[in-house]
C-alpha cells in the first residue's frame, strides 16, 4: 500500500501534463482530490492492516517497528493535504517535480524498511526457537520493540540538543 501511495502521488504531480496528452491515468479519472484521499488512505491502511495483523496474531509483534514511521506519515499526509506549490519549496529542489511522490518516497523507506526489519527479526527468532516458543518469541519480540523505542528516543534527545 505504501509503494501505491507513491505511484498514485506521482500520477498526481503529473495530472495537468498528463490529462493535456490525454492520459487516462487515475488521477486525471478520479480527479485530484479524489486522488490525494485515495493516496492518503493507503498510507493510513498499511499501518492499520499491520496492526489488526498483529493483535489477532497473524504477525509477531515485532511488525510494530513499522510504527516508527509514523511521524513520515504525519509528514506526508500534512504534504498532500495542502495545495501543490507551482514551484520547488525552499528544500525539495532535488526532487521536484514529483513533489508528492517525493513525500511519500521519503514515508515508504521508514515503513517499508521497518516491516523487512521486523519480517527478518521474527523469522531469525523463528528459527533460532524452532517456532516451538511462540510465547518466547513474542517476548523477545516486545523487548526488541523496546530496544527500538528507547533508541529513538534517545536519538530524537540528542536531536534536540544540537538544535
Amino acid at each position: 500500500l505504501t509503494v501505491a501511495s507513491i505511484n498514485i502521488a506521482k500520477h498526481t504531480d503529473k495530472l495537468i501534463p498528463d490529462k493535456a496528452k490525454g492520459v487516462g491515468t487515475f488521477p486525471v479519472r478520479a480527479g485530484e482530490t479524489v486522488a490525494r484521499y485515495t493516496t492518503i488512505f493507503t498510507i493510513i491502511a498499511a499501518y492499520v492492516i499491520v496492526i489488526y495483523l498483529v493483535v489477532i496474531g497473524y504477525l509477531a509483534p515485532v511488525l510494530l517497528l513499522v510504527l516508527f514511521g509514523l511521524k513520515r506519515a504525519a509528514f506526508a499526509i500534512a504534504i498532500i493535504n495542502k495545495p501543490r506549490p507551482t514551484e520547488a519549496p525552499k528544500g525539495y529542489e532535488a526532487f521536484w517535480p514529483t513533489y508528492f511522490s517525493g513525500v511519500c518516497f521519503y514515508h515508504n523507506r521508514m515503513f517499508g524498511g521497518m516491516l523487512i526489519l521486523g519480517f527478518l527479526i521474527d523469522a531469525a527468532l523463528k528459527v533460532a526457537f524452532k517456532a516451538t516458543q511462540p510465547q518466547l518469541v513474542n517476548t523477545i519480540s516486545f523487548a526488541v520493540l523496546g530496544v527500538a523505542i528507547v533508541y529513538a528516543l534517545y536519538q530524537e534527545f540528542l536531536a534536540k540538543k544540537t538544535a
